[in-house]
């Protein structure tokens, strides 16, 4: 049927973004590098040049981060994977922490290495990423931050490492959790 593609999961015809509305999606001959956020056209000739040929801007339906943890109802989310494509932080903190941590039990996201140029515009590095996730969200990270000094191996064989998955789990209950009195943070710009 109609956005199924998966018995647990369900494919929607809408981007997801940290507000909601009408965005530009900019359009690359590589479809892995499209995106709502803007290509930072320095990077992309540094470390990715496969996505640095814009085809198109496209206006895209989105809805919010926080409305899409809300699809699950009252369910938890036992493990929820992100790749945004430069938005994976932006996402996260878009949703109050409160919320996540009550919502998703580990959260696996694509981070950038610090010692690298963001590919999008406004892209956090892992470590802001980590510090985050952290001292705000109250979550551990399981994994380390990429750099590129370390090159990647295989199909891009020679790249920097600038960009890795790293997995994050719900601190543990009676851990010390952080103490804020806001529930948003500023997102880079």
């Amino acid at each position: 049927p109609l956005g199924h593609h998966h018995p647990r999961a369900a494919l929607l015809p809408l981007a997801v973004s940290p507000a909601g509305g009408l965005l530009n999606l900019t359009v690359t001959r590589t479809a892995g590098c499209s995106s709502l956020a803007p290509l930072n056209t320095h990077a992309t000739r540094q470390w990715a040049p496969w996505c640095h040929r814009i085809l198109e801007y496209r206006l895209v339906p989105s809805i919010t981060f926080s409305a899409v943890l809300a699809l699950s109802g009252s369910l938890p989310i036992r493990h929820l994977k992100l790749d945004a494509q430069g938005l994976d932080f932006a996402l996260v903190a878009s949703v109050p922490p409160a919320l996540l941590r009550a919502k998703v039990e580990t959260l696996e996201l694509e981070t950038r290495a610090a010692d690298c140029e963001p590919l999008y515009m406004g892209q956090a590095s892992c470590p802001e990423v980590v510090e985050y996730l952290r001292t705000v969200a109250g979550y551990d990270n399981l994994s380390s931050c990429p750099s590129k000094h370390v090159r990647n191996l295989g199909r891009q064989w020679g790249q920097p490492n600038c960009e890795r998955d790293i997995r994050f789990v719900r601190a543990a209950r009676g851990a010390r959790l952080p103490t804020t009195t806001s529930t948003t943070r500023r997102i880079h710009s």
